[in-house]
């Protein structure tokens, strides 16, 4: 988990595009046309990558095949299952807080906790995903929100020792054998970003 959490950062647009621009440097006191060319291509991509209408396309590719469920397909799952998001624990805020990503995720679990008559019980799922700080607040401050909201302890519950998607996954079906162990693949709701639905589902 750590090697790839360190690895990741080298296979992001950032660091490709230092590495394109060094590249050129380099390459241009040497063979001029091919470090120009190479620093032209560079540009090109970092302005592409930098602008709206690039994000907006990458998203709608994410998401072109994703659709969300209907309240009467849901009528039999066993929990909704909401992925968590981050939380603000840095110094300077005096109590921590769930990020933007969790505060949506969460909410949208709870709507669709209202939306089934308050009967199929919401576990939100998420440990650090920091591997330089391993304990993480989010789920329990989640189930803190939940309870305020009017949301019963019972119904709420949490996991928080995954640390990506995958874990995620593998905790959630770890509960899901124990609470239900005469059903083999029990039914859940899904509740995570749009962009972040094809990984999630998989």
């Amino acid at each position: 988990f750590i090697f790839l959490k360190l690895l990741q950062p080298l296979f992001l647009p950032p660091t490709l595009f230092l590495i394109g621009f060094i590249g050129a440097f380099f390459l241009i006191r040497k063979r001029k046309r091919l470090g120009t060319v190479l620093l032209g291509v560079t540009i090109v991509a970092y302005y592409v990558f930098s602008i709206e209408p690039t994000a907006y396309l990458m998203e709608r590719i994410l998401v072109r095949n994703v659709q969300h469920a209907e309240v009467a397909e849901m009528q039999d799952a066993k929990a909704i299952v909401v992925l968590g998001g981050g939380a603000h624990t840095e110094a300077g805020r005096m109590f921590p807080e769930l990020g933007g990503v969790s505060w949506k995720r969460l909410w949208h679990g709870i709507e669709v906790y209202r939306a089934l008559e308050e009967k199929v019980p919401l576990l939100y799922v998420g440990g650090s995903g920091d591997p330089f700080a391993p304990v993480s607040y989010e789920a329990e401050l989640a189930r803190q929100y939940a309870q305020t909201v009017g949301i019963p302890k019972e119904q709420f519950g949490i996991e928080t020792q995954s640390r990506n998607t995958y874990e995620n996954g593998v905790a959630v079906k770890s509960i899901l054998n124990e609470r239900f162990p005469h059903i083999q693949s029990p039914k859940i709701v899904l509740v995570t970003s749009v962009a972040h639905m094809p990984r999630a589902i998989q």
